[in-house]
């Protein structure tokens, strides 16, 4: 997500630090709840500017950094739904923005996403929950099984 923010923000000429989104889904599958910078809804500029090429990429080191340094960062991260998004099943993986510093990554609640989002998210996580079971199980040789079945898997 914090890829895309970057891209996103790139795209709309904010920038990065100064947009601001809610974002929430499953891995791979998050949405963009509001996107805004300085008050102002960006959808708009984003509508506008949706044509231009662009790269998402993931920021992991900025976790890895607040993990170490204890410097509190903002991130979306994919964790254990235990009530986080209140209309996707629980104990399902969801990519939900989380506070990351010293004391480990702590995700923020935010409540149902609206329906037609929940629908394409749900058709997802059937297909997910084999593999999220098996690491969480901690079970190495069922993690790779199951992503050696899924097409999806890179």
């Amino acid at each position: 997500m914090q890829g895309a923010a970057a891209t996103l923000a790139r795209w709309c000429g904010v920038p990065k630090d100064e947009l601001v989104y809610w974002a929430a889904g499953i891995n791979h599958q998050a949405w963009y709840l509001t996107l805004r910078h300085g008050g102002k809804d960006l959808y708009p500029t984003l509508q506008q500017a949706v044509l231009k090429p662009g790269v998402v990429a993931e920021e992991r080191s900025r976790i890895i950094n607040a993990l170490k340094t204890g410097a509190p960062v903002e991130v979306n991260a994919n964790v254990a739904n235990e009530g986080l998004i209140t209309n996707l099943p629980a104990g399902s993986c969801v990519e939900v923005p989380c506070l990351a510093s010293g004391d480990g990554v702590h995700p923020y609640h935010v409540g149902a996403l609206p329906p037609q989002l929940t629908a394409l998210d749900r058709a997802s996580i059937p297909p997910q929950e084999p593999a999220f079971l098996a690491h969480k199980e901690a079970d190495p040789e069922r993690v790779v099984g199951q992503g050696r079945r899924r097409s999806w898997t890179s």
